[in-house]
């Protein structure tokens, strides 16, 4: 199987995107949809209304669309994709800079500007492939990993996504490292599992579910004085995020899209929350992902108001 068929895969999974509405458009053409019960009872001048049929490009071309977002984060995102290299040869401050570079350009959509520079970035952390330098903090080497795992993943490079993802999850799940910016484990978990199901491994996908599943769980249990008080909730708060983004996706590989429904609409409830105008990439792909589960479903109108 070539990269170009593992990339419309990753994206079937990872978006909900283009294949899935197709799979179930005959499903929805089985029963009177609300489109047909809007042809048979509303009329003008005597005449049939008729409503514009509803099509794959139109919902695709709602979720698409920008959004609205705070301005000042916006312009914030654009000049950093577009900023130049600092005047260094530096390693560390260039894999820095080029690794928070291609995040910025990740939330502009600009996927080929991502992974040439994350890629650049892992040149400047590693001394030789798979070896960080001494001083390149091991959190950002950790974070690292991660973005250019997603960065490879969207390209179609599958086991080059899962090769990242499973270096960076070595790194152990702590508040203390949350705390200075670790990406949260069970989050790639849920990529893991993502990229496995866009290969077709399923049993290696609900594997990983069931570590973040497992992992949440246990930290939203956790009795540990650190985790009391405002920001132990926060903390809990994102891994009540992650189980019920996992629970949808176990469910969706099964085909169980209504059942998925509301772990989806948790999901964006929390993320609307905690990430809507700091990172508004995140808000917007889960907005994405409830849209086609509607769609999924057969509810496209649903699925336009949603988007």
């Amino acid at each position: 199987m070539n990269s170009e068929i593992f990339s419309d895969r990753f994206f079937l999974r990872f978006f909900f995107c283009i294949l899935m509405i197709v799979l179930f458009l005959s499903c929805a053409a089985e029963k009177m949809s609300v489109k047909e019960a809007e042809q048979v009872s509303v009329t003008m001048n005597k005449e049939s209304f008729v409503p514009p049929p509803r099509r794959i490009d139109d919902i695709l071309s709602i979720l698409d669309q920008p959004g609205n977002y705070h301005p000042a984060t916006v312009r914030k995102i654009i000049a950093s994709a577009n900023e130049e290299p600092p005047i260094t040869d530096n390693p560390v401050t260039l894999g820095r800079f080029y690794d928070k570079r291609g995040q910025s350009a990740f939330q502009l959509g600009l996927h080929q500007q991502q992974l040439r520079d994350l890629r650049k970035a892992l040149s400047y952390a590693e001394i030789e492939p798979g070896k960080r330098r001494d001083n390149y903090n091991n959190i950002y080497y950790s974070n690292l990993l991660f973005n250019l795992a997603v960065a490879e993943a969207f390209a179609g490079n599958f086991k080059r996504g899962i090769s990242h993802m499973n270096k960076s999850v070595t790194a152990k799940q702590t508040i203390q490292a949350a705390s200075f910016g670790q990406i949260p484990l069970s989050v790639k978990y849920y990529l893991l599992a993502e990229f496995y199901l866009g290969i077709g491994d399923f049993q290696s996908a609900e594997k990983y579910i069931d570590k973040g599943i497992q992992l949440c769980r246990q930290i939203a249990n956790d009795t540990d004085p650190r985790l009391t008080g405002q920001g132990g909730n926060r903390y809990k708060a994102y891994f009540k995020i992650d189980e019920a983004r996992l629970n949808a996706t176990l469910l969706e590989a099964r085909g169980q899209y209504a059942e998925a429904e509301p772990h989806l609409r948790t999901v964006l409830k929390r993320v609307a929350i905690r990430f809507k105008h700091r990172q508004p990439f995140v808000y917007i792909e889960a907005r994405k992902q409830l849209a086609i589960n509607l769609a999924s479903q057969g509810r496209f109108i649903d699925a336009e108001f949603e988007a």
